[in-house]
């Protein structure tokens, strides 16, 4: 998220313009990371949890 502030900022002040535009994709790509990012948690998240971390640990955080 930070780095897409710090993206936008910048090309908002070159292309004001463009800004609603940029803003728009800036959001419409945050939203979509953050729900890709819950469906990889969501299907793989307890594997690859206890793949690096051990059960005894999993199970205590859950």
């Amino acid at each position: 998220m930070i780095q897409t502030k710090i993206l936008l900022v910048p090309l908002v002040l070159l292309q004001s313009e463009q800004e609603f535009l940029l803003g728009t994709v800036a959001t419409v790509a945050s939203v979509l990371g953050a729900v890709f990012a819950y469906y990889v948690g969501q299907r793989g998240g307890r594997p690859l949890l206890e793949r690096f971390i051990s059960t005894t640990y999993v199970d205590r955080i859950e």
